[in-house]
């Protein structure tokens, strides 16, 4: 898991994105995730008034999402969630190990990240390490990237098992941590080659050159 940081923090570092930390997590796998859903419900049912009413909607579409967005949450709901069970506490075996290998690899290269139980990323798919490249805005876009294993995600939509990571970034929060760091984007460069194909032209050769050319 590590390789995707060593891949983003130079992409970050090129556009002059310098302050951001990043935030750690396991949400465990199908084996181990089951039994901590259960200890999850079992507390919500006793402590879901001390949410907000957005978070408690998530309850019915998935416990693990009512810690989404956390910071973002009132504090009442945010310090009634610090004391929920996390899962953390549940990871099986397997699960524990492979997220030590994780910390020990980034630990290894020097990479610096925060250990956050609350950061769970939501959607069902995904398994085990998450992650969040965080930056200085303290609201709704102080999260410039963010991802994580699914493990599963291929097999469940019919494909072969195919372990896999991945990541999504908004433009529009990169933009505004750039603009934060007082970053101007590059000016797009121009067009060094233009093609104008006339009917009849043997396009299949044009293609080639373009694809020589890029």
């Amino acid at each position: 898991d590590s390789s995707i940081y060593a891949e983003l923090i130079p992409d970050l570092r090129r556009l002059g994105v310098t302050r951001y930390w990043i935030e750690l997590n396991s949400i465990g796998c199908r084996e181990c995730r089951p039994a901590y859903l259960a200890r999850l419900r079992s507390w919500l049912d006793g402590n879901g008034h001390r949410l907000d009413e957005d978070t408690r909607a998530k309850i019915a579409v998935s416990p693990l999402r009512v810690f989404d967005n956390y910071l973002a949450k009132p504090p009442e709901a945010r310090a009634a969630l610090d004391e929920a069970p996390k899962i953390g506490e549940s990871l099986c075996e397997a699960c524990a190990a492979h997220f030590a290998a994780v910390r020990a690899d980034l630990d290894a290269t020097g990479v610096r990240y925060d250990l956050v139980p609350t950061l769970v990323r939501g959607l069902d798919y995904y398994t085990r390490t998450t992650f969040e490249f965080v930056g200085p805005l303290e609201n709704q876009n102080s999260t410039i990237t963010g991802g994580g294993r699914y493990d599963g995600l291929v097999e469940e939509i019919g494909g072969p098992p195919t372990p896999g990571i991945g990541f999504g970034a908004g433009i529009e929060r990169l933009l505004i941590a750039m603009e934060e760091e007082g970053v101007q984007p590059p000016a797009a460069p121009g067009i060094d080659v233009f093609f104008a194909v006339e009917d009849g032209a043997q396009r299949s050769e044009v293609a080639r050159i373009v694809a020589d050319l890029r």
